[in-house]
């Protein structure tokens, strides 16, 4: 025991409208209340640096006639005899416990010197059932770095110390093309803190397999300034880093303004909609793509009609229907555990449409300067003209081109009306037959 008695420069501890006393002539000092977990007294006094002199001192209103002070232990709890009259100041000793009674009021105080916290153990848990979601840690700290404390009942508590858990996972960014290392506390917005004791920690997963736990603190150390005490835990084949996907569809844009709900952006938001056919590349993007295993499937309905297991999937959608492209990305570890995360997509292709002008004008300001049909999902298409003799002055077999109003592409046709005939089919098994005159404004 070191015994505490008052030197003349002291730091103090506890505010004085909070805690009615100041503990003086040691370095450092935190006074704790129920607010930090103590039970059964009033105050514990953490000092450190404790001096061959210090005291604990009664730092309220009433006058020092009325202030008197008891020693009080697990054998002793209801001390008769003061120790003190009369006095607002005493000699303390760390380890103790002390009532100060002053007027009708009377508080429990307890002092405790300050231990180097030592953790013994520090690893992976292996009785974890879902550590593909959550890390679990089993610690243990020695006993002698405990700082125990008696009650008013003479029971004996431990003061809680406060570490901060530090370590880094993946995270998918909005608008990135890629995945970022991050510390959890930045993912967050806070610090993962532990209190001790405890014997098991319980954290999120972490995606990025070169990190390390470190327990960093605790309260105490890092209110007084000191170097912290890092801990760092053991890896071992318990510890495991799970795998995601960001799953991404990039489809193959078109161009042709008269194709209605064609594909125009790379990168649509599901669900993915559009004019057959939709050519599609899905990229997996996994967290670990050095560990990542792959499963793909595509089902239109309950039909399954493909499965790949490369990392990222090339697919043409030609068919009217709704589609959902399903990836299971997963790691197998060699304790029998398998992390797997499912993601899919929903592609609906549209049903078949077929419209056709009845005039256009080709005379070269770029506006309606060609014959050309509105339509979408077709997966065959061809056009025939004629002029009013019966004479055919132009073909041709793809929805996204047109007719600029040429006969056989080199001279001008006059001003007038002409016939057209169409036969197309769309995805969905629709014909479009249709035949009718398109007339030429110049």
């Amino acid at each position: 025991m070191k015994k505490l008695i008052l030197i003349g420069i002291c730091l103090w501890c506890g505010l004085s409208v909070l805690a009615q006393f100041e503990v003086r002539g040691v370095s450092h000092c935190t006074l704790l209340t129920s607010s930090d977990g103590i039970q059964g007294v009033d105050y514990v006094a953490v000092v450190s640096g404790v001096s061959s002199d210090a005291a604990l001192a009664y730092t309220g209103a009433e006058p020092v006639d009325n202030v008197n002070w008891y020693e009080y232990s697990a054998q002793n709890l209801q001390p008769s005899t003061p120790i003190f009259q009369r006095q607002t100041e005493i000699f303390v000793e760390s380890g103790h416990g002390y009532i100060c009674e002053a007027g009708q009021e009377k508080w429990y105080v307890w002092i405790v010197e300050y231990t180097t916290p030592d953790i013994m153990l520090f690893e992976p848990a292996p009785d974890n059932d879902l550590a593909c979601e959550t890390t679990v840690f089993q610690v243990e700290m020695a006993e002698s770095s405990n700082m125990k404390y008696c009650d008013r009942y003479g029971t004996d508590h431990v003061v809680k110390r406060e570490f901060t858990l530090s370590y880094t996972t993946k995270n998918y960014p909005e608008g990135g093309d890629d995945w970022e290392v991050k510390p959890i506390e930045e993912l967050n917005g806070s610090p993962v803190t532990v209190k001790f004791p405890t014997d098991r920690i319980s954290v999120d997963a972490s995606l990025d397999p070169s990190t390390d736990f470190v327990l960093s603190g605790d309260q105490f150390a890092r209110e007084w300034g000191m170097e912290l005490f890092e801990f760092t835990a053991q890896k071992t084949p318990d510890l495991l880093f799970p795998v995601k996907s960001h799953l991404t569809s990039i489809v193959t844009v078109r161009e042709a303004l008269n194709e209605i709900s064609r594909p125009s952006e790379a990168e649509p938001t599901p669900p993915i909609k559009g004019s057959a056919p939709l050519e599609i590349l899905f990229e997996s993007r996994p967290s670990d793509p050095d560990q990542a295993l792959y499963d793909w499937k595509i089902y239109k309905g309950n039909e399954l009609l493909l499965t790949r297991t490369d990392e990222d999937l090339r697919y043409t959608f030609e068919d009217f229907g709704t589609y959902w492209v399903k990836l299971l990305v997963y790691k197998d570890y060699e304790n029998g555990v398998r992390c797997s995360m499912p993601d899919s997509v929903e592609v609906s292709v549209s049903e078949s449409f077929l419209g056709v002008p009845n005039v256009f004008t080709p005379n070269g300001d770029e506006k309606n300067d060609e014959f050309r049909v509105a339509y979408r999902s077709l997966e065959s298409f061809h056009c025939w003209v004629y002029n009013s003799w019966g004479k055919l002055v132009y073909e041709w077999d793809d929805p996204a081109k047109g007719w600029d109003g040429r006969v056989n592409g080199r001279k001008n046709a006059p001003t007038g009306t002409y016939f057209y005939i169409i036969k197309a089919k769309g995805t969905d098994g629709v014909v479009h037959n249709r035949k009718g005159d398109i007339n030429i404004i110049r």
